[in-house]
């Protein structure tokens, strides 16, 4: 099944790009995630440093992350990881008062 990385996956606009991708196999859903990512910086123009990218499990960033950076020679700055790391990375850098970390 080839994907068409043009269309939006949640039935937006062109100009909105969050997509849910959930019920599909593991190498799908990374393939198709990694596939508009590159797209996006590439076709759209989209700064690497808008794009989040959020799993639920360490494994799935990690692998997400490296199948993504297979895709190019150059290393676009696009974030990944789990909500945990990425909230937590948020709440550290936001300096609120008494944050124990």
């Amino acid at each position: 099944m080839a994907l068409n990385v043009e269309t939006p996956l949640d039935g937006t606009s062109e100009m909105t790009y969050t997509a849910e991708v959930s019920k599909a196999s593991h190498n799908y859903k990374t393939y198709t995630i990694t596939q508009r990512i590159f797209y996006l910086i590439e076709k759209k123009k989209i700064p690497p440093e808008k794009i989040l990218v959020v799993t639920f499990t360490k494994d799935a960033a990690l692998s997400m992350q490296s199948r993504f950076r297979q895709l190019s020679d150059t290393i676009y700055p696009v974030p990944f990881g789990t909500f945990h790391s990425i909230f937590y990375t948020i709440l550290k850098e936001s300096h609120i008062q008494n944050f124990r970390g």
